[in-house]
């Protein structure tokens, strides 16, 4: 074999590993980025990792492993399970960095910020705490405080604003029946990813 179909195999392989980055679950169980992302998103971008456009996922897998491994050589927790059970189902996550006692989510992109919000005050809801925080890496860096009640600071700045939603158990419960509907669709109309 040649160097150029060599290296054209190995490609073919990397991008197979992107479309195989799924994990199954329980009938009962639902993720933590189920209730915070959009499920008309969700299939668009299966979709397109589906036909090999994987770039927007590796940039972002890149982004992520790398200041995992920042936080976890300076004894920082990563990647670190958690569960509720509310009963009619139970709610599992990962959270990326547990930051003295506070859930910190990586993110490589401004263009879900209300999800990640979201995302972020779910897991503080779980974790008993009243906020966390949300780094983005994009051009610039951003780094927000997430309350449970909705108010935002984005820290570098000192810019604070309220998101039009809390996080309750409440919340989680309806937003659970959302998605199990399949009705969790653009939410807080701040949809900027589908053509």
């Amino acid at each position: 074999m040649d160097i150029d179909a060599k290296l054209v195999k190995l490609i073919g392989k990397l991008v197979q590993s992107f479309k195989g980055l799924h994990v199954e679950k329980a009938v009962n169980e639902v993720f933590v980025t189920d209730l915070s992302t959009c499920q008309v998103k969700k299939r668009y971008f299966d979709e397109k990792a589906k036909d090999g456009e994987i770039g927007y996922a590796l940039r972002g897998n890149i982004v992520h492993d790398y200041v995992e491994r920042f936080f976890m050589s300076r004894g920082f927790r990563t990647e670190v399970p958690i569960e509720k059970d509310f009963g009619d189902f139970v709610l599992r996550g990962r959270i990326d960095v547990v930051f003295d006692g506070h859930p910190l989510e990586i993110k490589s992109s401004r263009s879900s910020l209300y999800e990640y919000f979201l995302q972020t005050m779910i897991y503080a809801y779980m974790m008993g705490v009243d906020y966390g925080y949300v780094l983005i890496i994009d051009n610039k860096v951003y780094l927000y405080r997430v309350s449970l009640d909705g108010k935002v600071i984005e820290l570098s700045s000192g810019e604070s604003f309220n998101v039009p939603f809390s996080v309750d158990e409440d919340v989680i419960r309806s937003l659970y029946k959302l998605y199990k509907r399949g009705e969790l669709i653009g939410q807080m109309n701040q949809c900027v990813t589908c053509p």
